[in-house]
């Protein structure tokens, strides 16, 4: 693996592969971003892959299979169960900031040719300013 920076997040199969798709993808948020805090937004996003990755081979789903019932089955059960790693509720941040992730994944992979469709719909929200007028967000 060329240029691999240390401490790089891979993420493994259970069969101890690499799933590409994911490394190609860290590594090129990683090349593109300028940002002085990449290395620690990749090993989130590594994180967050990680999760949504082992969620997925748990179900037996392969990930180009993964539709926008199995993405809101994720989030619901980050809603509904605790985190097996402290035992306390996840933030709705911390479940937003993951779902975000792999729909940023998806895009990616739709936008390389990995998948022919996106697994979920974009919608716009408008949120209602103090001062009447409504704003994109």
């Amino acid at each position: 693996m060329p240029n691999v920076p240390a401490g790089f997040p891979i993420l493994f199969d259970a069969d101890m592969a690499i799933i590409e798709p994911a490394f190609v993808w860290l590594m090129e948020h990683a090349e593109l971003s300028g940002r002085a805090h990449a290395t620690e937004t990749v090993r989130t996003y590594g994180e967050h892959l990680h999760d949504w990755f082992d969620s997925l081979e748990q179900s037996g789903i392969e990930w180009r299979e993964a539709d926008e019932r199995v993405i809101a089955a994720y989030r619901n059960r980050m809603l509904e169960n605790p985190s097996a790693h402290t035992g306390k509720p996840y933030a709705r941040t911390t479940i937003n900031a993951r779902v975000s992730t792999v729909c940023r994944f998806y895009g990616w992979a739709l936008d390389k040719g990995l998948i022919d469709h996106c697994p979920f719909r974009l919608t716009e929200k408008m949120t209602l300013m103090l001062d009447g007028a409504y704003r994109p967000g």
